[in-house]
């Protein structure tokens, strides 16, 4: 799973700080505090911003592959323990539970098999 990287960013300049000291030393009076998704590579403003970024990414147990939170792949990896691409077959209450649980992350009716 990847990890969140905070950054501070200047207001004026643009310029990225890793560290809050160099930001406050650029950007006085307050340097903008930002919060980068590793697997999308935006920049968002809060922790919640960052929604099915890289923190709700998976990776498939059975074919090995890479799914990011946004997809209903990774949806799939979390509750069936596989993805649809190594393996499309899931039980009725898997798919009811794999598509009502993107419906909830994403606000999109999405078929699985569909």
């Amino acid at each position: 799973m990847s990890q969140i990287k905070k950054v501070w960013r200047c207001g004026d300049c643009d310029a990225e700080f890793e560290r809050e000291q160099g930001a406050l030393e650029c950007c006085a009076p307050k340097p903008v505090l930002r919060f980068l998704g590793c697997s999308c590579g935006e920049e968002h403003c809060s922790e919640e911003d960052l929604g099915a970024c890289g923190v709700n990414a998976a990776d498939c147990p059975v074919c090995l592959r890479h799914h990011d939170g946004t997809t209903i792949e990774a949806v799939a990896v979390r509750i069936a323990g596989h993805c649809p691409c190594c393996n499309p077959l899931f039980s009725i209450d898997q798919q009811f539970a794999i598509e009502q649980q993107f419906y909830d992350l994403h606000g999109l009716p999405v078929a699985l098999n569909g």
